[in-house]
């Protein structure tokens, strides 16, 4: 039951049941926020009744997230260091060198691909 109610609060601190109102008078718009008491008990009853459900998917949908925002930033990563290869070579830079970029770029790309971000690249 516990569980229950922290997933109701839960759900509507995600999903509000707001209903907005705007009036105008006198030349001033005011926006006015009100919770339905219908939706706001039917939302609360129907969340509780699959509390942990509804948790598990809320920590599987930020997980989600997360990682998504990881994936990107490695991607951002790779191709500045994609870009430093090219730059490099151009300027007719140390073997050595282009080659270590290189490498930190794959690791960077691989580490995507895995899913384990390898700190060390960034």
């Amino acid at each position: 039951m516990l569980i229950g109610a922290v997933a109701a609060v839960a759900a509507i601190w995600i999903f509000p049941p707001d209903v907005v109102s705007k009036t105008a008078a006198n030349g001033i718009t005011t926006t006015t926020k009100q919770w339905d008491i219908v939706q706001l008990v039917g939302l609360s009853l129907v969340i509780g009744s699959a509390g942990g459900s509804f948790l598990s998917a809320m920590q599987a949908r930020a997980l989600a997230l997360v990682k998504t925002q990881e994936a990107a930033t490695s991607q951002k990563v790779a191709k500045a260091q994609i870009t430093a290869i090219e730059e490099g070579v151009k300027s007719g830079a140390n073997t050595a060198a282009v080659v270590s970029l290189a490498k930190t770029a794959r690791k960077t790309i691989d580490s995507t691909i895995d899913g384990n971000p390898d700190e060390s690249s960034f």
